[in-house]
């Protein structure tokens, strides 16, 4: 019963908002001034004739124009509340959704299959003539990548995502490769810890207090054909 008595409060409380403003202007309001000031000269002279035939078949007109109204609003307000009703309900579904893909994206581990479509999808970068070499600078420890491929990028960075969620190559990664900020980052790091870098060099400089700064760089000679061969020994290691 509370039900009900929650869903009629609502419905006549939505009338009451949609409708009382109109009724009461061009009804309630409009009948009173055919019905008061007769009223008020029978009060006033009670011998004055007044035609109530007239009076009468006014306010019959604005009760029936009152019923009238009533019979489309009615009906109205109800399919109002069930459209409002449904699209709250809608609401509440796709927010359930959203939660349900965030609980499954949270628990989803990347499987051996996934590795090797990843390895498929860096073959369009291996070898000539679309090696592409990435060069790094590292200072103090912090890795900055000089990757200037966007195509390449995103895949690099939906690869480093995926160390993430990968069981078994998750729990290996080093520190350096855990606090790569960019995914993208991750994965080349991963990379050069795993297959190593060309032409390493270093250069020093010093800082205004004197103190020496060695900044060192280096590059991976062809990232696609490395990132081919590093997913497959990865899905090598989910077996």
């Amino acid at each position: 019963m509370s039900g009900m008595d929650s869903y009629w409060r609502r419905y006549f409380s939505r009338l009451r908002n949609e409708s009382e403003s109109w009724a009461r202007d061009n009804i309630f309001l409009a009948a009173a001034m055919v019905a008061v000031p007769p009223v008020v000269v029978w009060i006033a002279h009670p011998h004055h004739e007044i035609d109530w035939a007239v009076v009468k078949v006014a306010l019959c007109i604005y009760a029936v124009i009152l019923v009238v109204y009533l019979a489309v609003h009615l009906p109205r307000t109800a399919k109002l509340l069930d459209e409002e009703a449904q699209g709250q309900c809608s609401f509440l579904r796709a927010q359930v959704t959203t939660l349900e893909q965030a609980q499954k994206d949270a628990n989803h581990s990347v499987t051996r299959k996934e590795w090797l479509d990843t390895a498929e999808k860096f073959r369009k970068w291996a070898g000539p003539p679309f090696g592409e070499r990435v060069q790094y600078q590292a200072t103090r420890g912090v890795l900055t990548w000089y990757l200037h491929k966007p195509d390449l990028d995103s895949l690099c960075a939906l690869t480093g995502a995926m160390l993430l969620k990968s069981p078994r190559i998750a729990a290996t990664l080093s520190e350096q490769v855990l606090a790569q900020k960019k995914h993208s980052d991750r994965w080349l790091t991963f990379l050069l810890e795993r297959k190593g870098a060309r032409d390493v060099g270093y250069a020093t400089e010093t800082l205004d207090d004197g103190t020496p700064l060695t900044n060192y760089t280096g590059y991976l000679s062809d990232v696609g054909q490395m990132s081919v061969n590093v997913c497959i020994e990865n899905s090598a290691e989910e077996i």
